[in-house]
């Protein structure tokens, strides 16, 4: 199972018209192979720099929402772990984290975040099963059992042996 590790940093940007925001929200919208139990989102604020603005977390419908009674123009840094439940490779490179004004969700801001170390992963990177017939690296049985030379070697021991045996009544 690998675990993946995202780090925010959110902070209120729009000084013009306060010195911090509403209710804000974090999301997170993770691959489909990704999950979060709810019970592990409990543990957030012990990876929270600003435990004072923490609300809460939670998990829904393929979202992780980060709740904080307010931004502002200090980085509020937050950092959460997610397990690939899933063997994916080839995955799309971009996943989009949301923060968003609860109270005035036209007031946004949407990154994409860049997964590409997980983008490039082959299936046989991801699988790492012996029992996979297109990973070579890790299923080489195949390959011993059509190398000739090797199965020569095997039948002929196997004849030399059989001589050597004998059997008493």
């Amino acid at each position: 199972m690998l675990l993946i590790l995202y780090i925010f940093t959110p902070r209120w940007t729009y000084l013009e018209e306060s010195e911090k925001s509403g209710m804000a929200v974090v999301e997170v919208d993770p691959h489909r192979a990704q999950s979060i139990q709810q019970q592990q989102l409990h543990w957030t604020p012990i990876s929270l720099r600003r435990t004072t603005l923490y609300r809460e977390a939670r998990y829904h419908e393929r979202k992780v929402s980060f709740y904080f009674t307010y931004l502002d123009q200090e980085n509020t840094c937050l950092s959460f772990t997610i397990q690939r439940w899933y063997p994916v490779a080839n995955m799309t490179r971009w996943l989009p984290v949301r923060v968003y004004d609860y109270y005035a969700p036209e007031r946004f801001n949407e990154t994409m975040f860049d997964v590409y170390n997980l983008f490039v992963l082959s299936i046989c990177q991801v699988c790492g099963s012996y029992q996979c017939p297109y990973c070579p690296i890790f299923s080489w049985s195949s390959n011993v059992v059509a190398n000739p030379v090797l199965l020569a070697v095997a039948i002929c021991t196997l004849v030399f042996l059989s001589r050597k045996i004998t059997f008493h009544h």
